[in-house]
């Protein structure tokens, strides 16, 4: 039976930025990662302290990325304090990953007080350079490491980092040395003289793609699709009648050409591959910060209807 073909739309959902912003000294750097940090305290009902750790801001709406285990079972109220010293009540805990003990948090802040993190879930390198916070008191301190592995883990990779950390420094975020997330730290041992973190794969579905309004902060000019390449529909999927549409999420490079795919939602009986081929075979005029060419991460629909 001969293949029909589909065809692709490219519709902006969300998008993610990936640029190599210029190196900062550890001082500005800690500065400014600082405003995305926040200490985490779960309390149960007696107001008695349970556990302690540290989140960062994901989005301007109060969300923060941090570890499920910092609210046991007997929770019963938790808050988030700012670099700047205030505190805030968690006012909710959604969608909880059991698998990779990650949980994303919200709490009650406007959102002109709110610096989110800059996450692209690239891995970092062997040997790369990295960055983060222990909690010392109630004070963020800067720590920095170096990634000595890159393990699997059923829940995706998992970095390893030469560093020591406070036991209240669990759900600290890992940043990379131009100050992007690139993992959230898991502290099991405080004496231990390495810790390991979820890398970025492992936050997707919780960490929620950068907004509209802070890509025109940031000063980025989104690339432009020049082309529009059609999906083969697979035997099989043309015999069940499947239709819809399959999620994407691709990087594409200053050349305008996509260098990563990857699924975010697919459809059955072999769509998911014509997908990703047909993403990559896509052509845009790259993303601009400041007039210069950058990476940048955008979400597109392939999109399947059967003709007759």
């Amino acid at each position: 039976m001969k293949a029909f073909r589909g065809r692709i739309s490219i519709i902006v959902v969300l998008f993610m930025i990936s640029t190599s912003l210029a190196q900062t000294d550890l001082s500005s750097l800690s500065k400014r990662l600082q405003t995305s940090i926040v200490t985490i305290t779960s309390y149960d009902k007696e107001n008695r302290v349970l556990k302690r750790g540290i989140g960062c801001f994901t989005s301007r709406t109060g969300e923060i990325v941090t570890r499920r285990r910092l609210f046991p079972t007997e929770t019963d109220h938790a808050e988030g304090r700012t670099s700047n010293g205030k505190n805030y009540r968690v006012i909710r805990l959604p969608n909880d990953d059991a698998k990779s003990d990650l949980v994303l948090i919200s709490i009650n802040i406007p959102p002109e007080r709110v610096n989110p993190a800059v996450f692209t879930r690239k891995i970092p390198q062997l040997s790369e350079r990295i960055v983060t916070f222990r909690l010392v008191g109630h004070e963020q301190q800067l720590v920095e490491g170096t990634v000595s592995e890159i393990e699997e883990s059923p829940s995706g990779k998992v970095i390893r980092i030469v560093a020591t950390l406070s036991a209240d420094s669990d759900g600290t975020p890992v940043f990379d040395t131009s100050g992007e997330l690139v993992g959230v730290a898991a502290v099991l041992n405080a004496e231990a003289p390495t810790f390991t973190a979820n890398a970025g794969e492992s936050l997707d579905g919780l960490v929620p793609a950068v907004s509209e309004k802070m890509a025109e902060m940031s000063r980025i000019i989104k690339p432009k699709p020049l082309n529009s390449p059609m999906p083969q529909y697979t035997d099989l999927a043309r015999y069940h009648g499947v239709q819809g549409a399959v999620s994407i999420r691709v990087l594409i490079g200053e050349d305008g050409k996509v260098l990563q795919a990857k699924l975010i939602k697919g459809l059955p009986d072999g769509l998911d591959d014509e997908a990703l081929k047909a993403a990559f075979r896509l052509k845009f005029k790259p993303a601009t910060l400041d007039g210069k060419p950058v990476k940048y991460w955008m979400p597109i629909l392939v999109e399947f209807k059967l003709g007759r």
